[in-house]
C-alpha cells in the first residue's frame, strides 16, 4: 500500500450504476489540501487517545509506531546524564568537605598541641627569670622574657 492520500474526482456513470474517477491527486503537498491535511491529523490524533484510553493501543505503542522514541528518549537521556554529572559534582563535594573536616580536625589538634606547649615554655622561662633573681611580671610576652633571661646570663658572664 502506498503511504499517500489522494482525491479522487469522479463523474456518474448513470442512474444508480456509480461512479467512475476521472482523476486522482495526492493532498499531502498540494497547499491548496493544507486544511483538509489538518483535520485528518486532529481526528487521527483523537482516534489514537482513544484506542490508548480504552486499552486497545498503549501510549508507548503509538509513540514507537510514530518514530517518536528519539524524540522522547533523547531529552530523558540528557537528563539523567545531567543527573549523573551532578551525583558526580555532589559525591566530589562532599569528599572534599570531608577532607576539608579532616584537615581542621588535625589542625585543631596541631593548634591545641602548639599552645600547650607554648604554655610549657612561658613556665620554663618564668622558671627560668625566678632562678635569675627577675620577676616574670615585670616583661610583657615571651620575647621580652627571654631578651631578660638573655642580659640576665651576658651579665652574669661578664
Amino acid at each position: 500500500m502506498e503511504n499517500d492520500i489522494h482525491v479522487y474526482s469522479v463523474r456518474g456513470l448513470g442512474r444508480g450504476k456509480g461512479f467512475e474517477p476521472t482523476t486522482s491527486d495526492s493532498i499531502l503537498h498540494s497547499p491548496e489540501y493544507q486544511q483538509v491535511r489538518r483535520r485528518l491529523a486532529a481526528r487521527m490524533i483523537t482516534l489514537l487517545d482513544l484506542l490508548a484510553e480504552t486499552g486497545t493501543i498503549s501510549k508507548e505503542q503509538i509513540i514507537q509506531g510514530l518514530g517518536l522514541d528519539d524524540v522522547i528518549n533523547a531529552p530523558l537521556a540528557a537528563m539523567e546524564e545531567r543527573n549523573r554529572q551532578q551525583a558526580e559534582t555532589i559525591s566530589d563535594l562532599e569528599k572534599q568537605r570531608a577532607e576539608g573536616e579532616a584537615a581542621l580536625a588535625r589542625s585543631m589538634e596541631e593548634k591545641k598541641e602548639v599552645e600547650d606547649r607554648l604554655s610549657w615554655v612561658e613556665i620554663e622561662v618564668g622558671s627560668m627569670l625566678r632562678h635569675a633573681g627577675l620577676s616574670s611580671h615585670d616583661y610583657r610576652g615571651l620575647d621580652a622574657k627571654l631578651e631578660a633571661l638573655n642580659d640576665a646570663f651576658r651579665s652574669a658572664l661578664s
